[in-house]
This record gives C-alpha cells, sequence and structure tokens, in this order.
C-alpha cells in the first residue's frame, strides 16, 4: 500500500488500527510538502474504505 504521512518515519514501524497491529512501514521518502511511504497492511483491514491507520502516531493517507 502506499501512503503519505506529515512526516516520515522509520522503515520497520508498525502501522496501527485503532490501536491493533495492522502492517509495518517498509520505505519512506521526503516530499517537498510530506513524507511518502510503502508498506504492508492486511488485506481485510484496507477492505474498509473509511480505515484509519496511523503510524508512529501519525495518521496515514492511503494512495489509489
Amino acid at each position: 500500500m502506499r501512503f503519505t504521512l506529515p512526516q516520515p518515519v522509520e522503515p520497520g514501524q508498525p502501522i496501527l488500527e485503532n490501536g491493533h497491529s495492522a502492517g509495518s512501514v517498509t520505505s519512506v521518502g521526503v516530499g517537498p510538502d510530506h513524507a511518502v511511504g510503502m508498506g504492508y497492511v492486511k488485506t481485510a483491514v484496507l477492505a474498509d474504505p473509511n480505515v484509519e491507520l496511523t503510524a508512529n502516531d501519525l495518521k496515514l493517507t492511503i494512495l489509489d
């Protein structure tokens, strides 16, 4: 899954859904306005179009 977030986090950080493990960050790059990352997330979690995910207490915005 591709995502943006306000600032970079370290690869390996857990991706959480409501405080529960949903996956992990695999890579992050820094853009001019935000960080862009990739990670693995459980398929069942992504089935919910309104899912809210975080990494290191930062909200992830899922990219199509």
